[in-house]
């Protein structure tokens, strides 16, 4: 009769035990996801900011040439710690592919804005696109660290406002900011510009 019981009570011990490992699991795997989560937000917002300092350079004032220049730089190095993240993970394919035609498109991009070789539409036109990119690097990302299937509800909600939704609004508005900056440096509006959306 006690092996009975210790057999009836070993059942559910079993079934809480493999609950646990996976909850640890998907927490670890989480947690792993932060560190480049993170190296792509910087990266998002050093791109973004570096639009804007591009508009202003582009669209005829100069007194930003050396703070876009620094931008230039800080942005560099957030690329190149993504990068070295990138690499740790070399078999999360299709991310390892976006990111290096990411890191080869924004190489183009600062040399051809640093060379003034651009128009400031045509500059906020390819930052924006190299952005969309990297969004869709950091959605990637959100999966494959399973960021985007917290099991918790107020976890994943969390977790979506802040590494989703969120950076999707800031570039909505930094859309805005950049066309601003470029219309106002350059001191003309034009009516198509004005029906333009963002």
């Amino acid at each position: 009769l006690g092996i009975i019981g210790a057999v009836l009570a070993l059942i559910p011990l079993l079934f809480y035990l493999s609950n646990a490992q996976a909850a640890i699991r998907t927490a670890y795997l989480e947690v792993s996801g932060v560190p480049p989560a993170k190296a792509l937000l910087k990266v998002l917002q050093l791109t973004q900011q570096h639009r804007g300092l591009s508009a202003a350079l582009l669209g005829g004032n100069t007194s930003v040439q050396d703070t876009r220049a620094q931008k230039q730089r800080e942005a560099d190095q957030a690329y190149d710690v993504m990068s070295a993240i990138a690499k740790q993970t070399q078999d999360a394919e299709p991310r390892t592919t976006k990111w290096q035609q990411i890191v080869t498109t924004w190489a183009q991009l600062k040399l051809a804005v640093a060379s003034g070789s651009l128009a400031a539409k045509d500059s906020n036109v390819r930052h924006t696109e190299l952005i969309a990119q990297v969004l869709d690097v950091l959605d990637l990302t959100l999966d494959y660290y399973g960021l985007s299937l917290d099991p918790e509800a107020s976890g994943y909600h969390m977790i979506m406002a802040i590494l989703a939704h969120m950076p999707h609004l800031t570039e909505s508005l930094g859309q805005a900011r950049a066309r601003g900056t470029a219309y106002l440096s350059a001191k003309q509006l034009q009516h198509a510009d004005q029906a333009a959306k963002i």
